[in-house]
């Protein structure tokens, strides 16, 4: 077994073992308590109610499940690549098939289960509030990051167009260019992309099962967070697509030239710009972007009022005490 197969299995398989170990923690009760307390510090918003807490920690619980079992589900998809065509094993395949599925697989159970999921039971008497004028995505995710994705699949686009030019010259190998997985998933790019678009028109579209400004208030910080990570995602595969773009670029050039471009650079194209993603994506609170823009001043529960500024809400330890007692 080469050194290349050897590594990519090693890959794989902590892949494994985080998610897994992930998964294991979401499911405790101390982890659990921790993310309601994060999360609710970061919205800002009060909780108000027993019936709140418990909701509130009941969509948190599930949302991080079903995340974990998205990326398990790409990363099984990417495992069985692997088995049914070993020659794939060097290192591009971890940043070139075992990542985007386990993203892809991430997002898409997250979105789905926004489609689909009510959040808040209706009011005791039914009433929903009315939202007016109607929201966009830019109310919850900021147009920086937005654009961050469709950016980078156009410069990828453009970047495979190059190639094609400079192999029609003569420049570099274009046949060795056509053999990478550039085109591939430059394509998969811009289908996540789409799809990305597609699923977040629906949400934006889905009637929320609010009966109060509250509860609006925080069905909106969950679309929020869902709609934020969607948009990491996506981006962190435009990168990959430009990252495969360039590598298969190096690839021609390397045949052409006879050089080692694509030998020390290639993984750098990946590394960095997935670090930086991240890193750009958490630097602040998806929730407090969104409240910012659609509740600044929110009220406590009841009937539909006009908006007032914040009341006190409950301490931590009542409130985790109330949501506790949920099965």
């Amino acid at each position: 077994m080469s050194s290349d197969t050897v590594f990519v299995w090693v890959c794989v398989a902590v892949g494994w073992l985080m998610i897994l170990g992930s998964l294991l923690v979401t499911r405790t009760r101390g982890a659990q308590d921790r993310r309601f307390l994060q999360f609710w510090h970061t919205t800002g918003l009060p909780i108000g109610t027993e019936r709140m807490a418990a909701t509130v920690r009941r969509r948190i619980r599930t949302s991080g499940t079903v995340v974990l079992v998205g990326a398990l589900t790409g990363l099984l998809a990417a495992s069985v690549i692997l088995l049914l065509r070993p020659e794939l094993a060097s290192p591009p395949f971890v940043w070139l098939v075992a990542l985007p599925a386990t993203l892809i697989g991430a997002s898409t159970l997250d979105l789905g289960l926004t489609v689909r999921q009510s959040r808040f039971l209706p009011s005791m008497n039914g009433t929903r509030p009315d939202r007016s004028p109607a929201v966009v995505l830019a109310d919850y995710v900021s147009p920086g990051r937005l654009r961050a994705a469709p950016l980078l699949v156009i410069v990828a686009a453009v970047l495979a167009g190059t190639a094609l030019w400079l192999g029609s010259v003569g420049v570099l190998d274009l046949a060795v260019f056509l053999q990478s997985a550039a085109l591939p998933v430059l394509a998969v790019a811009g289908s996540s992309l789409e799809a990305g678009r597609f699923a977040s028109r629906r949400i934006l579209r889905q009637a929320q099962s609010a009966g109060t400004d509250l509860e609006q208030a925080w069905d909106d910080a969950f679309r929020a967070e869902t709609l934020r990570s969607a948009s990491m995602f996506q981006t962190m595969i435009a990168w990959l697509a430009v990252g495969a773009v360039g590598l298969g670029i190096l690839n021609g050039w390397d045949a052409g030239t006879g050089t080692t471009w694509s030998t020390g650079l290639g993984s750098q194209l990946f590394t960095w710009g997935y670090l930086a993603t991240i890193i750009w994506f958490g630097h602040s609170s998806a929730t407090g972007y969104s409240r910012g823009r659609l509740w600044p001043n929110i009220v406590q529960p009841g009937p539909r009022q006009t908006r007032r500024p914040n009341l006190p809400s409950p301490t931590g330890s009542a409130t985790l005490a109330a949501c506790r007692s949920e099965p």
